[in-house]
């Protein structure tokens, strides 16, 4: 008699950016599964997101998504936190945010605010590099979800994510996008349908209702100078 060999049950990850590293790295350290990812963009980092700008053999970077990050009151006491924010200090991404934040919200919390040297880009990179010990999750870039079906043969039932005239059936679905590009995924077919059933049926009026603010970045190029030199237009910032 011989064993049958069982396949790891398969995950899809829609979204490379912060969460959805995040949800790939927890998936694949508690779970036997086979986790791929799927993004939109033509690079991993999703609203973590820099640019680069090379001039006269100098390397500019800007972080034109987020530009830092706030470890909320609390969060050192959850392990599986402290210990992610412990692993990007002790890789040199994350380092604490000396300046101070003009017009914080209070749903910003009090916490100790980060920023990363090397662009909130890379931060999400090392998560996707470092998720398990042998190899990066897959990822498929410039790759969108168009719709969600749910399949059922002998039995069981697969969710078929289909792009671009093709399709990949998977055991589950993660969707990691913001609300405003989450719900015309599921704006019919069996995705709607799982919507409206989840909660029963508060989940949908609840995504509508939310509310985003927005945030710009503004990046000033001029000639290179010593950081010290900017101290007197940007005190407040440099200082410390």
């Amino acid at each position: 008699m011989s064993a049958k060999t069982v396949a790891a049950p398969r995950v899809l990850v829609v979204g490379a950016g912060l969460t959805g590293a995040i949800a790939a790295r927890r998936l694949l350290a508690s779970h036997a599964v086979h986790v791929e990812l799927w993004d939109s963009a033509a690079a991993v980092g999703g609203r973590m997101r820099n640019e680069v700008l090379t001039t006269d053999g100098h390397h500019l970077l800007t972080d034109s998504g987020a530009q830092y990050i706030t470890m909320a009151e609390g969060v050192a006491e959850i392990p599986a936190h402290s210990e992610l924010y412990a692993g990007l200090r002790g890789a040199g991404l994350l380092t604490a945010m000396k300046g101070r934040i003009q017009g914080g919200r209070a749903a910003d919390g009090d916490g100790t605010n980060f920023v990363c040297r090397g662009g909130f880009t890379s931060m999400v990179s090392w998560l996707l590099e470092t998720a398990t010990a042998s190899e990066r999750p897959p990822v498929s870039l410039g790759r969108s979800v168009e719709s969600l079906d749910l399949v059922r043969t002998d039995g069981a039932a697969r969710w078929r994510a289909n792009y671009a005239g093709a399709s990949a059936e998977y055991d589950a679905v993660v969707l990691t996008p913001p609300a405003p590009e989450l719900l015309p995924l599921l704006g019919g077919g069996d995705g709607a349908a799982w919507l409206d059933a989840t909660a029963e049926g508060a989940l949908r009026p609840a995504l509508e209702g939310l509310q985003f603010s927005s945030r710009y970045a503004l990046r000033c190029e001029t000639q290179l100078q010593p950081i010290s030199s900017l101290q007197n237009y940007y005190p407040s910032y440099l200082a410390g």
